[in-house]
């Protein structure tokens, strides 16, 4: 019989008591025990860091010396010196919603408070000389002096999502972030009396989860006794699913449903596989709470999810736009348009990322905010998982998207940021531009609308751009007819190398003359000479000559109603735009570029 598969659980007696699945990562609290006293750890959102810190929680708290939750881990195994003998203290701060400061002070204060009530009411201490009503930094202080003289354990502090509220707040009002993370500010100041009951040795341990160091390098001295160990080798395993750790949750899970193992794990590959935050050595991990997200709903209804992602689990495109508008320069007191275009730099770094060209990139290992230049965007969004490493050499890093998930937060980016605001046309016009295809067998209105919003563009964009826009272009002005069944990079089985780049496919409840398989190839301006455009057409040619005789379109292409067109553009113009026959003395054609709008 299947076992249950632990979707959105992140209390670790609860995930063991219930029988729910458990991929082991017990290994590693006996190397970070061996390994620091203070320790910060950062993984993309739902990699698993509150299951881990709550598994901490359970093993080290004295409370639990009676507990058999460990039997059957390798810890339980091999227990160490320090199992059960600290008072654990939680700080999450997930929670928050808040992106100006004088919010964010009152939802702070509250949530360290109850946290420090919930831990002096388990640990049978007097609260009474705790005045709550006092600053976050103030009252822990005096948490922290009560403490040393009523416990008779050290204090092991688990701190989950320390960065949440800021990340927010940094995308939403830099100032502001600034001003609570600098000298006087209240986050500050509550990290330094972190700091020095750590020296004083009332806190025995730490450990931090987060996004990224973003947060704890800006605090600078008020916090650096922590050992940022993401990016270690040791480490790099410790949350995310192996391959391995996968194949263990499919064959556990899906025991009803041999048949479709392999088929899911394929399928969990490509959707949720590729992360490394080492190098181009280490194993690629799943994203942990997609993984499972995919497994639960999979268990559940015996096939793959309608919904290939959980809306709760993954950020969207939104928050790459926050953090690559952040209102700071590449160095301190630049001018608003030194500024500009310094935003125009990372937007065009997102238009290249979503086209899959790799970045090349400096890691940026710690942040200083009185500049924020285009590695210290990119190495963010590797802390935030939406880049991975793809290989490295002479101390730089290249950067990929991770996975498909990940390229269709990128496509959406690319297209409600970039390309609907640079439209400018009614949808009359993109009506007319269809019907021509579809009922004339023409595309030169089409070219003109995709000219036209390339015409719109940014100049620094084309630095950047590739023949992925391109397509995407396309994809979004063919997407918004209704007389076809649209589709981008199409997969043919059976044929090698066959995905059609644009496919304007039958509509069952839509009548027209044509149907077309289109081949979009982009020429960047310094590419341009006879030889590269031949070079794209020859390939283009080839394609289609092999797609049509696909049975998919051998009886559209018998009745003479599939079309075969190469359109390749540099820039905004239109270099070739010709229709592909069975003439077997076919040659390019030039495209005569006109004005159809």
């Amino acid at each position: 019989m299947s076992k249950k598969i632990p979707y959105n659980i992140s209390n670790y007696s609860k995930l063991i008591e219930e029988g729910n699945l458990f991929v082991d990562k017990t290994r590693y609290i006996d190397i970070l025990e061996r390994d620091a006293s203070y320790i910060a750890f950062f993984r993309p959102r739902r990699f698993g860091k509150s299951l881990f810190l709550s598994t901490l929680e359970h093993y080290y708290d004295y409370r639990k010396v009676n507990s058999n939750l460990f039997e059957n881990t390798w810890i339980g195994s091999h227990p160490t010196k320090l199992k059960n003998s600290m008072a654990v203290l939680n700080f999450d701060f997930s929670g928050f919603s808040s992106d100006n400061s004088d919010d964010l002070l009152s939802e702070f204060s509250v949530n360290a408070a109850t946290s420090l009530d919930d831990f002096m009411k388990t640990n049978e201490i007097e609260t009474k000389d705790v005045n709550f009503n006092l600053s976050p930094a103030q009252f822990l202080n005096q948490f922290f002096l009560h403490a040393a003289r009523s416990l008779k354990f050290p204090i092991y502090l688990l701190i989950d999502e320390y960065d949440h509220y800021a990340n927010n707040m940094l995308g939403a009002n830099p100032e502001e972030f600034k001003a609570i993370v600098s000298k006087n500010g209240f986050v500050r100041n509550f990290f330094e009396v972190i700091k020095i009951a750590a020296k004083k040795g009332i806190v025995n341990r730490i450990f931090l989860t987060g996004v990224s160091p973003i947060t704890l390098d800006s605090l600078t001295s008020g916090f650096n006794i922590a050992l940022n160990v993401s990016r270690t080798a040791r480490f790099h395993d410790m949350m995310g699913f192996t391959q391995e750790e996968v194949k263990y949750l499919i064959d556990e899970s899906l025991s009803e449903h041999a048949a479709d193992k392999a088929a899911t794990l394929s399928s969990m590959l490509r959707l949720y596989n590729g992360y490394r935050f080492r190098g181009a050595s280490e194993a690629k991990l799943f994203n942990s709470g997609l993984a499972l997200y995919y497994l639960h709903e999979y268990s559940k209804s015996g096939s793959q999810p309608d919904e290939l992602f959980d809306p709760n689990i993954l950020s969207d495109w939104s928050k790459i736009h926050s953090i690559a508008s952040i209102d700071i320069g590449e160095v301190p007191n630049w001018t608003r348009v030194q500024l500009m275009q310094a935003k125009e730099r990372r937007s065009s770094a997102l238009v290249s990322v979503s086209g899959g060209e790799l970045q090349k990139v400096s890691m940026t290992s710690a942040y200083d905010l009185r500049k924020f230049d285009l590695d210290d965007f990119l190495s963010f969004l590797f802390y935030a998982g939406y880049l991975t490493i793809d290989s490295s050499s002479n101390g730089y890093s290249y950067l990929t998207i991770p996975n498909a998930i990940l390229k269709n937060v990128f496509d959406n980016y690319f297209l409600d940021m970039i390309v609907k605001p640079a439209v400018g046309l009614d949808d009359e016009m993109y009506e007319k531009a269809m019907n021509s295809i579809a009922f004339e067998g023409k595309t030169d209105m089409f070219v003109a609308c995709i000219s036209h919003v390339l015409q719109n563009q940014f100049r620094r964009m084309y630095l950047k751009f590739t023949e992925s826009n391109f397509q995407q272009i396309a994809f979004f002005i063919a997407s918004l007819y209704s007389g076809y069944s649209t589709d981008v990079e199409m997969e043919l089985k059976g044929v090698r190398g066959g995905f059609i780049d644009l496919a304007l496919l039958p509509n069952d409840s839509y009548s027209v003359n044509y149907y077309g398989l289109i081949e979009l190839k982009y020429l960047k301006s310094y590419e341009i000479n006879d030889g590269n455009i031949m070079k794209k057409w020859n390939d283009g040619y080839m394609k289609l000559k092999k797609y049509s005789s696909n049975k998919l379109f051998s009886q559209l292409n018998k009745e003479g109603r599939l079309k075969r067109w190469i359109i390749i553009f540099s820039t905004h113009n239109c270099l070739v735009n010709q229709e592909i026959t069975d003439d077997a003395n076919l040659e390019m054609k030039v495209y005569d570029n006109q004005n159809c709008l």
